[in-house]
């Protein structure tokens, strides 16, 4: 890592963030280039099991990230080949440099790949490569490299008109929007329109289809929104965008599913079709509008998203300052937070319902690891996105299976002058996991009784690195007879009742999301 490390610091052009955790490097840069847009680059070795731990989690999160894997001698390649495969297995592209190609060449490989797919692309590099003389110096890497931008892709006509034929002969129609619909947010809407159609969208398309959105129903999913439940139950054709969608039992046996992603890998994955298009979702759009006639019956999109607009007048009517539920703190949180706040997510169980209620504008993110699952990332995914933009309100958003090594790792932010905000949900009354004496960090600790409100509001003011510990169900000491209240009715006694820590075989939703 020596000569990776010592490359960077030499690299002016480029700006760096020197991690001295290895499983930070890559969510931290799948977080930069989820907020940027643009590349970003970790680099670590076989020596720490836990860069590959993070490499893994930052696979399905459609972030353009090149992963610099430095391989040990002939001794361990056993153990390495194992690993990378498992991460080719996953989903990464992987490519060895083997002294046959040079590795200015592979690196502007992975680069172009990692761009071109919005994926993780990982480059192994066995140290005696690094021996070799046309590698002495900065490494051989220069920021002015370019690459072209990703290619637009559109379906054959006659396939589209396939399409329109067989979404005009249906009568109900749901969309169902997820991570694939980015930058194709009016195209969405003019297809919705087109067909008097309610949109869904999933938490990966909740930042790209949420806002502005007269046809939103809401979260597709068991943790969604019955709005978006109802709507689907009723439909006779599905139309998912940028999604394979994970939730099929949802569908109704009868419905005709049209898939349409750019990933021709991803049709039929997780959810049967009977109409595939692959392309671009704007492009595709647009080409599938014009062929469609304007819908003049309203009534199935009125209805559903009347529902909609009725769940979240009967939450807002429900919500209490003291009510410290998940849902009523994101709720809060998103009420108070910035316009284009980012907000880093662990996908336990504590956020994941909780995480459908940040309300999004087209500058907010909600960024996290919603496909793999990973509970305790958020933390490193805010660091890469604050370090992009030290001005931004960056928040990253914790459980309990993060809740362990919390201390350090705001220390571990201060000290990198990363002025992240961090909200803890701790759903077991016994425990304190946020000491108040952490150097240089405000730390606030908030009961049923407190004013929820005011003490987030001074959190996101706060100057520097500050967190909030949320006990989720504590009485006050002014009344010890209080009920407790829960975060949920099942999994509260479970989570509180194990080991905190990172395990992504407890999530409910690992796998789930798109």
């Amino acid at each position: 890592m020596a000569h990776i490390t010592v490359a960077a610091t030499h690299t002016k052009e480029l700006p760096q963030l020197l991690l001295s955790h290895a499983g930070w490097a890559a969510p931290a840069a799948a977080g930069e280039a989820a907020v940027t847009g643009q590349l970003a680059v970790c680099a670590g070795s076989m020596e720490h099991a836990g860069f590959l731990d993070g490499v893994e989690n930052a696979i399905s999160t459609d972030a353009a990230v090149l992963a610099i894997l430095l391989l040990p001698d002939e001794n361990g390649n056993e153990v390495a080949t194992d690993r990378i495969q498992a991460l080719a297995d996953g989903g990464a592209r992987c490519e060895v440099v083997d002294g046959r190609s040079p590795l200015r060449d592979a690196i502007a490989r992975a680069a172009g790949i990692a761009l071109e797919e919005r994926s993780i692309t990982v480059v192994a590099i066995p140290i005696s490569q690094l021996a070799l003389p046309e590698l002495a110096g900065p490494f051989g890497l220069t920021p002015r490299t370019t690459v072209s931008p990703p290619a637009r892709r559109v379906p054959h006509a006659d396939d589209v008109s396939r399409v329109a034929l067989a979404l005009s002969a249906a009568r109900n129609v749901v969309l169902v929007a997820g991570g694939g619909t980015a930058d194709a947010h009016d195209e969405v809407l003019a297809l919705a329109c087109t067909l008097q159609a309610p949109i869904a969208h999933t938490l990966r398309g909740k930042e790209n289809l949420e806002w502005g959105n007269p046809y939103d129903v809401g979260l597709a999913g068991d943790s969604g929104h019955s709005a978006s439940r109802e709507a689907i139950a009723r439909a006779d054709a599905v139309v998912l965008l940028g999604t394979d969608f994970a939730y099929p039992q949802l569908i109704p046996p009868s419905a005709t599913v049209v898939q349409i992603d750019r990933d021709a890998r991803r049709i039929g994955r997780r959810t049967a079709v009977h109409f595939a298009l692959v392309g671009d979702v704007g492009g595709t759009l647009t080409a599938l509008t014009s062929q469609l006639s304007l819908r003049t019956d309203k009534a199935f999109m009125v209805e559903s998203t009347a529902r909609r607009r009725m769940e979240d007048d009967r939450l807002r009517s429900e919500a209490v300052t003291a009510a410290f539920d998940a849902e009523n703190v994101a709720a809060l949180l998103s009420d108070v937070a910035g316009s284009d706040a980012v907000f880093a997510v662990d996908m336990g169980p504590e956020w994941h319902r909780g995480a459908r209620h940040f309300r999004t504008n087209g500058s907010r993110r909600v960024i996290g690891s919603m496909r793999h699952g990973a509970l305790a990332d958020a933390i490193a995914r805010a660091a890469g996105a604050q370090s992009s933009d030290v001005e931004r309100q960056v928040i990253a958003l914790v459980g309990l299976r993060g809740a362990a090594q919390l201390g350090e790792r705001l220390s571990a932010l201060a000290r990198l002058g990363l002025p992240v905000k961090t909200v803890l949900l701790n759903p077991c009354p016994a425990t304190t996991w946020l000491s108040d004496d952490l150097s240089g960090i405000d730390v606030t600790h908030l009961n049923l009784f407190s004013d929820a409100r005011s003490a987030l509001t001074r959190l996101l003011a706060s100057r520097g690195t500050a967190a909030v510990e949320i006990a989720l169900g504590v009485p006050d000491q002014r009344d010890r007879n209080f009920p407790l209240r829960k975060l949920t009715t099942d999994f509260t006694n479970d989570l509180c009742s194990r080991p905190a820590g990172p395990r992504r075989s407890d999530h409910p939703m690992k796998g789930r999301t798109s």
